[in-house]
């Protein structure tokens, strides 16, 4: 992979890994309890930039949550080939924290010059807190920044809380 590709890849990666943070929530939420396990839907908006410069496939990102809920999120993204990438998100909220693994794609038709397009699924893997024993799974859809890894992404999906 030229340096070039693997910089789009790193970009893309980014990308696949902010949905799947944007897809958590992370507001307090209501409490699990008594009531047991319960749906919500979810709408969320996502943007996130790196914590520094990309290391050879992998790149780290940070960044905010809204819509339904809000918080912060962290996400570390690799690239698997130059349309693929794989990420690992947690979403921070006061009541705990959320954990997602995602798979994403590029979309090479759909580039406008630095700013390409993706789209993926998420699957909620566990959490802490009012979170701890949420499971749900995710689509999303975004673009990213190649000159800067800049991310924005768009989801929305149900959790089983």
């Amino acid at each position: 992979m030229s340096a070039i590709s693997g910089v789009v890849a790193l970009g893309s990666a980014l990308a696949l890994v902010v949905p799947a943070a944007a897809a958590v929530p992370v507001a307090t939420g209501v409490p699990v309890g008594a009531h047991g396990a319960r749906n919500l839907s979810i709408h969320e908006t996502a943007t996130l930039r790196p914590t520094g410069y990309p290391k050879g496939h992998v790149v780290n990102e940070r960044g905010t949550i809204s819509g339904t809920y809000r918080g912060s999120v962290e996400a570390r993204l690799v690239a698997i080939t130059n349309t693929q990438w794989n990420a690992t998100i947690t979403a921070y909220t006061s009541g705990g924290s959320l954990k997602a693994k995602t798979t994403t794609r590029a979309r090479p038709e759909k580039e406008e010059g630095p700013i390409g397009y993706f789209y993926g699924t998420a699957s909620i893997t566990g959490g802490t807190g009012t979170w701890a024993h949420t499971t749900g799974s995710l689509t999303f859809n975004g673009s990213l920044n190649r000159q800067n890894f800049h991310l924005r992404v768009a989801m929305s999906g149900t959790l089983h809380v």
